[in-house]
């Protein structure tokens, strides 16, 4: 459980709803970790960007990034 609330979706400002949008739109839900980075917009953007080089990364075949983004996720407690 997060220290701290996320901003609430119907309160975010444009651009936090529309990165709300695009991750719902790509993960089918917008996990609580985005709506607390929305508190300062700069971490947000900056948090966006990263995924967004992340997944444009072609170096590594994607099946073997997604199975070391699981391996993380697992490792540090993160709820499947």
């Amino acid at each position: 459980m997060a220290r701290m609330n996320g901003v609430p979706e119907d309160r975010a400002d444009l651009v936090s709803r529309l990165f709300f949008r695009a991750v719902r739109k790509r993960t089918g839900k917008v996990a609580e970790s985005w709506k607390i980075a929305s508190h300062a917009p700069g971490i947000l953007r900056g948090w966006a960007a990263m995924e967004w080089f992340l997944d444009r990364a072609n170096r590594v075949e994607a099946k073997l990034k997604r199975l070391a983004q699981l391996k993380v996720a697992l490792m540090v407690g993160c709820p499947t």
